[in-house]
C-alpha cells in the first residue's frame, strides 16, 4: 500500500513501526545516518521537536531596489522575531 503524505498525516501514528519520522524541505539534503546518530544522544526528545538554526536580530530590508524589500506598512517592526533559518527538521517520535 502506498501512503501519500495527506493520508499519512491523518493516519494514527501508533499503527506504524518507526523510531523517528522526519519532515524536511524537498530542496534539502541530509545524511540520515548522522541525523539518527545525533538524535540517539538526545534523551530529552519526547513527542515532537523542531531542530533548526535559530536566527535573531535580523530586520526587514527597507531598500526599495531590493527584490526582498519590505515596507513599514507590510511589517512595522525594526526586527523580525526569532525564526528558524533554512533547513528545519520536524521530528515526530511515537
Amino acid at each position: 500500500m502506498k501512503i501519500t503524505p495527506p493520508q499519512f498525516t491523518s493516519a494514527p501514528l501508533d499503527q506504524y513501526l518507526f523510531l523517528y519520522l522526519f519532515q524536511i524541505d524537498d530542496d534539502t539534503l541530509i545524511n540520515p545516518f548522522q541525523l539518527v546518530k545525533f538524535l540517539s544522544g538526545q534523551s530529552d526528545i519526547t513527542m515532537s521537536e523542531l531542530i533548526c538554526k535559530v536566527t535573531t536580530g535580523v530586520g526587514p530590508i527597507r531598500d526599495k531596489r531590493s527584490k526582498y524589500f519590505v515596507s513599514w506598512k507590510e511589517y512595522g517592526e525594526s526586527y523580525y522575531p526569532e525564526y528558524c533559518q533554512g533547513t528545519v527538521v520536524d521530528i515526530v517520535k511515537p
